[in-house]
């Protein structure tokens, strides 16, 4: 569990959070990525508190060894109580990202500068969550109502990504022989002689000022069920679909322009049940 900071605020002062992810190394898996990156909030009040008001960005350097994230948080013009700072991320999840107190008296005997501004702390971000995959900021107080809300506006300096993987089977694969519905027959019948996953994954993205300038997609790979329609998911999100060849064969040399290549992180390709029948990591 990432230990929580609690940063004690007055009425008029704002808080600086940096939250500084772990850097976490890549698998040798030809992926190299390198980016400048910046997310920004305009965190705007609800009715529970109409003069609350804030900003919140987030700028992400990454590169193929890891991340290194800072997340400068300001708020102010909320009532004295604790709050919780959380991140609503694009598949709809709400992670707790940390709690602040705001106090007319600093109870910690933390010092504040002439502008009334908290001295600044540092925590890593929750293990697991993307800073790109964050749609909104959310701000509660102690009774679970929304005082903040901001979505996230990204702007792209440089990013260039690319990567060649391998395509691989579900992580629990089906026995041959059982009743299944899925990958091996889809029919709820006993399944013949499974055929191993395997295949590869390119990807190719250049965005230089918020314009993607280089695009390149192709999953290639074998070991699907035979004429069967399958959904290829980026990162949990549907994105398009395709229908296996007799043999197994999935093929699929383009993605929408909407769907974004620069940092995936998973494919899945799923049955009309949604089972995963095939699968690449990056």
């Amino acid at each position: 569990m990432i230990p929580m900071l609690k940063h004690i605020l007055t009425p008029i002062a704002a808080v600086a959070i940096f939250l500084a992810s772990g850097v976490t190394s890549v698998e040798a898996k030809r992926v190299k990525e390198r980016a400048d990156l910046s997310v920004s909030f305009e965190l705007l009040p609800t009715a529970v508190q109409p003069t609350a008001t804030r900003t919140a960005e987030i700028k992400l350097d990454r590169d193929s060894d890891g991340d290194e994230t800072n997340f400068d948080f300001h708020v102010d013009g909320l009532i004295d109580g604790t709050y919780t700072v959380n991140a609503v991320t694009i598949a709809g999840e709400l992670v707790e990202i940390t709690e602040i107190a705001v106090a007319a008296t600093p109870l910690d005997g933390t010092s504040t500068d002439d502008t009334g501004e908290e001295t600044e702390g540092e925590i890593e971000l929750p293990a697991g969550l993307d800073p790109l995959q964050i749609a909104a900021i959310s701000v509660v107080d102690g009774t679970g109502l929304e005082v903040l809300r901001g979505d996230a506006v990204s702007s792209t300096t440089y990013w260039m990504f690319s990567a060649n993987v391998k395509v691989t089977g579900p992580t629990t694969p089906i026995i041959p022989g059982e009743a299944v519905t899925s990958p091996t027959t889809g029919k709820g019948k006993k399944g013949s002689k499974m055929k191993k996953v395997h295949g590869h994954v390119i990807v190719h993205s250049l965005i230089i000022g918020d314009v993607e300038k280089k695009r390149k997609f192709l999953f290639n790979a074998h070991g699907a069920p035979a004429d069967t329609v399958l959904t290829v998911n980026i990162d949990g999100i549907a994105a398009a679909t395709v229908t296996s060849s007799r043999n197994g064969k999935v093929k699929l040399s383009s993605l929408d322009e909407g769907v974004q290549l620069a940092g995936i992180s998973e494919i899945t390709v799923t049955d009309s049940s949604g089972v995963v029948v095939m699968q690449a990591e990056f």
